[in-house]
């Protein structure tokens, strides 16, 4: 609501800046809160949410709602300056630019078309969010324009004696180029002095248009050496919480007394380093099997006015890991920032990249992926490289011998389902009192089921009713098994993880194509990129086919409106020039904070830009 207010506001004094009228400005206005209206109806009716993407596209048409309304105003001004009355001038000047302003409209609510037919990637479910609110809303500033706006023109009367209307005259008569007063308020209006270099430049340019044509052609291949290749590219936005999230997996012998000590040496040093990192607060959660740390950062409510913090979050996340693994034996941690809004915290204050191993055989993955991981340790950029598959647990394993069971009458399952009741216990039958039903559990006393020894004892029942015990039949080994079994498309899958620094995924993920077409396996397994680079190429595949049909239908709708093939050709040399802007301004903001990148939100912002 304070962007879209505060956009409002900015917005209007431009408009009032170029027209310097008060009354034909908040005219203008009016198309603001008038295509809003008809954008929030729109989204309520269709049962659309108010989300980030959604008030993002909202406070972005802010800006936009009144560019046909300032085409037409401007245009019935002029016919006014030339003596017109007040209703034939609104007639004319609307009706003269009707054909500018619908083209210009129709253009920008085209290039969205495509997104109806994305099928995968975040950027699909992110474009139809952005698309719907600013095409209604640019649909309904076109109505108000050609209809509204004339109409209140039409209906206001002038008074020549106003301030505003002496000063035009005052201008319009020389008076603003005439004495001391004149060139002082000459040198306050910057758009004079943009108007006179814009003169001297295109004189030049029709004058020497070879010339003019190189000195393009040269910024163009500029852009592509310097920045077009060093374009930085991320998945999705990132949003910083100032949290920093501690993970931490115990070994299988850890019991509390020791993970309560590991844990506590952790806090310790964060505590001893609390005012220099800027931390406010810390939170402890631990069990024997592993547990986390959220060291919350200062924010900018928490500072002194003028104040800065004394390191960001991914610089904190840096600090912590190089400290804490000589500080942590017996343990692996995993360090990184609190993901929040769209997108998430990876590793090592970057973003995460990652490659999947599939096959049929896991230990033999397993085996793959530490060969895998060694590989990528070695590539510059890439650090924090594990696989993410969690330490085995210990368990003890029965083995049956099955001629000793077959001779006693007892099978497999009837073993595992005694030593599950002696353990575990079972659910029995409820009992009913009155009008309540109490569960009843059964199972073997704490003292009986404590060790080994205990195990050993317990009783089965063969089929002619002898008993024996649970160690005549089975031998006890100790064994480790995995936590979890991850399967893919009916293959056992590693992936191997690895932290990149922000906005660096489109470099490296060339280098990581080059591993996985190098990288030596066995038939009947592959390696792929993980789901983050898989999101980054579709939401760039995505890019690049939407861009393509916008650019398409855009010229459908000029060539329709303007009833001609070749002047849509002409201005359509303006979006490729326009990459040369988008190019070197994320080139120079990359340079000066590492956070820039080019995600799924510039890829939105390239496509309403070619409109």
């Amino acid at each position: 609501q304070e962007a879209a207010l505060i956009g409002a506001g900015l917005c209007v004094l431009v408009v009032f800046f170029f027209l310097w009228r008060i009354r034909p400005t908040l005219i203008v206005a009016l198309a603001i809160p008038g295509s809003m209206v008809v954008a929030f109806l729109y989204m309520y009716a269709t049962g659309m949410s108010l989300n980030i993407i959604t008030m993002m596209s909202l406070i972005i048409a802010v800006g936009m709602v009144v560019d046909d309304s300032i085409v037409v105003i401007e245009n019935i001004y002029r016919h006014q300056d030339l003596g017109e009355t007040q209703w034939e001038s609104a007639r004319k000047g609307a009706s003269e630019v009707a054909l500018a302003v619908v083209a210009s409209t129709a253009t920008s609510v085209a290039v969205f078309t495509p997104v109806f037919f994305m099928q995968k990637g975040i950027m699909s479910v992110f474009m139809q969010q952005f698309a719907i609110p600013v095409a209604v809303s640019l649909t309904a500033s076109l109505f108000i324009s050609l209809t509204v706006i004339p109409l209140a023109v039409s209906r206001l009367k002038h008074h020549p004696r106003s301030p505003m209307e002496r000063y035009r005259a005052w201008r319009e008569s020389g008076g603003i180029n005439s004495g001391r007063i004149g060139r002082v308020f000459l040198w306050l209006q910057p758009i004079r002095w943009i108007e006179a270099f814009y003169v001297v430049g295109l004189r030049w340019s029709i004058r020497n248009r070879l010339a003019a044509l190189l000195v393009l052609a040269a910024i163009v291949g500029v852009t592509a050496a310097v920045p077009m290749r060093n374009m930085p590219f991320k998945a999705v936005p990132q949003v910083d919480r100032r949290v920093v999230e501690l993970d931490v997996e115990f070994e299988p012998n850890f019991d509390m007394e020791k993970a309560g000590n590991l844990m506590g040496e952790i806090g310790s040093m964060l505590d001893a380093r609390r005012e220099e990192l800027g931390v406010r607060s810390v939170y402890q959660n631990y069990s024997v099997r592993g547990g986390e740390i959220q060291a919350f950062l200062v924010k900018a409510e928490d500072l002194a006015p003028g104040a800065d913090y004394p390191y960001t979050t991914d610089e904190v996340v840096d600090i912590l890991w190089h400290l804490l693994p000589e500080r942590a034996p017996g343990a692996r941690l995993t360090v990184s920032t609190g993901g929040g809004g769209m997108g998430g915290g990876g590793g090592m204050g970057g973003s995460q990249v990652s490659l999947r191993l599939q096959g049929d055989d896991a230990q033999e993955i397993d085996g793959h992926a530490d060969a895998l991981v060694a590989q990528l340790e070695g590539v510059p950029g890439l650090s924090d490289v594990r696989k993410n598959v969690e330490r085995a647990q210990q368990e003890i394993q029965l083995k049956v011998d099955n001629v000793l069971a077959e001779r006693a009458g007892i099978d497999a399952m009837q073993v595992a389902q005694t030593v599950g009741f002696a353990l575990m216990g079972t659910e029995l039958s409820r009992i009913k009192q009155g009008s309540r039903e109490i569960q009843v559990w059964a199972q073997f006393q704490e003292a009986d089921r404590r060790g080994r020894a205990n195990l050993d004892n317990v009783m089965l029942s063969g089929r002619d009713g002898s008993r024996v015990t649970l160690n005549q039949l089975v031998t006890m080994e100790k064994g480790k098994t995995p936590q979890t079994i991850n399967r893919r498309d009916g293959k056992n899958f590693v992936v191997v993880t690895a932290s990149v620094a922000k906005g660096e995924i489109g470099k490296i993920m060339g280098q990581l194509g080059k591993i996985a077409t190098d990288f030596d396996l066995p038939v009947g397994y592959s390696i792929g990129f993980g789901d983050e680079i898989e999101n980054l190429q579709n939401d760039r595949s995505n890019f690049g086919a939407t861009l393509i049909m916008a650019v398409l239908l855009i010229y459908i709708v000029m060539a329709a409106l303007f009833e001609s093939l070749v002047l849509p050709l002409s201005i359509l040399t303006s979006v490729p020039l326009a990459f040369l802007g988008v190019a070197w301004t994320v080139y120079f903001a990359h340079m000066r904070s590492s956070n820039v990148a080019i995600d799924t939100i510039g890829f939105i912002g390239c496509v309403l830009m070619v409109g």
